[in-house]
């Protein structure tokens, strides 16, 4: 059944933050190509997007991929790998959690939030910030196609799972060359907090992933992440090969009042990195900015 997420802070935000980037990039155009699988479809019944699925390399059709009777969702929102069978039976220790993930299909773009909680999961608040400006987003903020809301079953003992997600079109990303997304939410009555960062290069949507998400280590002062496209489909011209990644060390330069941060690109290059993809313009980003926002102070204040 479709939930209304009528919760949410959640229609013309984003459409400011087009108009910030058109004096940026004035003849962007993203483009995507359909994945061939549909947005928001769940093949599995596991919590994550078919497409999602794709993105993280988990299986389409088993809830389990690694068959360790923990399921897909159970094992992104805890922290332990999905892909990798680590024994039967619960964890003993359980985090509970809450994550936002990203991907394009098409002219859709879909945010998905998922949590997984004990006794409550609620107050989710949503944040934009790019280089320019730092929105909450109200119940007006986003111009949604399509939303709902799901709960499942988790496979953890004492524990739930809870997935929102939101449909947004493609044409809001318009022109804007580095954006954040934030979210904070109270589990079990303490304040959680994640974030996702957005890049435009060569007109296609990209998701900045700091290190840890695939193991990457900084040689040197500030982060280490790389940019992953944020669709399946996405063919980028001008990409060098698969199977690498556009490795990016950031060095924060500012912090901009009011939950931002800002990030400058002081190395950007291609390495190998399975199911990647790296570009040519990768060595051209050195010099330019990755937004980001202050989770862990919004989640203070």
């Amino acid at each position: 059944m479709t939930i209304p997420l009528k919760s949410l802070f959640v229609t013309s935000a984003l459409l400011g933050l087009v108009s910030w980037g058109a004096s940026h990039a004035p003849d962007s155009q993203l483009v995507a190509q359909a994945s061939g699988l549909g947005t928001m479809a769940d093949t599995d019944g596991d919590g994550l997007d078919d497409v999602l699925e794709v993105l993280l390399g988990t299986s389409l059709t088993d809830p389990d991929t690694d068959n360790d009777q923990r399921s897909d969702l159970d094992e992104h929102l805890t922290g332990t790998d999905p892909l990798v069978f680590d024994g039967f039976g619960a964890p003993t220790s359980i985090q509970r959690n809450v994550k936002m993930d990203i991907y394009t299909n098409g002219d859709d773009v879909v945010v998905q939030i998922s949590g997984i909680y004990s006794q409550v999961m609620r107050g989710i608040k949503l944040y934009a910030a790019t280089e320019g400006r730092f929105y909450q987003l109200t119940p007006r903020a986003l111009p949604l196609t399509s939303s709902d809301t799901r709960m499942l079953n988790s496979g953890l003992p004492g524990l739930k799972s809870k997935v929102h997600r939101l449909v947004l079109p493609r044409a809001s990303f318009q022109n804007v060359q580095a954006l954040a997304i934030g979210l904070t939410v109270n589990i079990d009555g303490t304040e959680m907090g994640d974030q996702i960062q957005l890049i435009s290069r060569m007109d296609y949507l990209l998701e900045y992933r700091d290190g840890d998400a695939f193991g990457l280590q900084s040689q040197g002062s500030g982060q280490t992440g790389g940019l992953f496209p944020t669709s399946p489909g996405d063919s980028m011209p001008g990409e060098i090969s698969l199977g690498q990644i556009c490795v990016q060390t950031l060095q924060e330069v500012a912090a901009l009042g009011g939950g931002q941060k800002l990030y400058q690109i002081n190395d950007s290059y291609c390495d190998y990195l399975q199911d990647a993809v790296c570009f040519s313009t990768c060595s051209g980003a050195i010099g330019g900015s990755v937004v980001g926002i202050d989770i862990v102070g919004l989640l203070g204040g």
